[in-house]
């Protein structure tokens, strides 16, 4: 069912996501079986097979992976705070968490890369508005799933230091040069540990 929510498919393309390994015969009858099942679980939703694809009509199917797709890349194309606000809160946790399947691990890591851009962009653009709390807290959101990028330290760093709050700034940087350490054997960039200095000094 999500397969189709996410596209039209053609039935050799869900025989190679969903069957991949099985016999053809055996393939296509378990997509028919299946798609039959789901026509009566979901009626009055129609599943019609025209032309070599399966397909829900376009009015009759809504999701939410879908939707979150449509804003983030129209809010990170425009840089629209509403956009990716909206495309934050429809992010509920990784798609499809309890499933496995290569064509599901495939769309639940790129969902996830999109979500850590999203909040990348919203700690920049919040931190261009002053708004120093939403700052920190979507920066760490995005470090949560990419703790390399070292931009986003740095804008954790700022933000901190034009709270008056030195100390979670020196702390933050303190975590990051640990981190560095045991998990790359490297030290920060040159622009990080000026900050960091320039931080010191106040």
């Amino acid at each position: 069912l999500f397969y189709l929510l996410e596209a039209p498919r053609r039935r050799d393309e869900i025989i190679e996501a969903l069957w991949e390994g099985e016999e053809l015969k055996t393939a296509t009858a378990s997509v028919h079986s299946t798609v039959h099942r789901l026509r009566k679980a979901i009626s009055p939703i129609e599943i019609p097979y025209e032309d070599g694809w399966y397909r829900l009509a376009a009015e009759q199917r809504w999701l939410d992976a879908s939707e979150f797709d449509r804003l983030a890349e129209q809010g990170l194309a425009s840089g629209q705070i509403q956009d990716l606000e909206a495309a934050v809160a429809l992010y509920g946790g990784q798609y499809l968490e309890e499933f496995y399947s290569t064509w599901c691990s495939r769309r639940r890591e790129d969902l996830e890369a999109r979500y850590t851009e999203v909040l990348a962009k919203l700690s920049e653009i919040y931190a261009q508005r002053g708004e120093y709390e939403k700052t920190v807290r979507s920066a760490k959101g995005a470090l949560d799933r990419d703790p390399y990028r070292e931009e986003l330290h740095r804008r954790v760093m700022e933000a901190y230091w034009a709270q008056g709050n030195r100390v979670a700034a020196v702390r933050h940087y303190q975590s990051y040069v640990k981190l560095l350490a045991e998990e790359l054997n490297v030290e920060p960039l040159p622009e990080t540990a000026e900050l960091y200095q320039q931080i010191l000094q106040g």
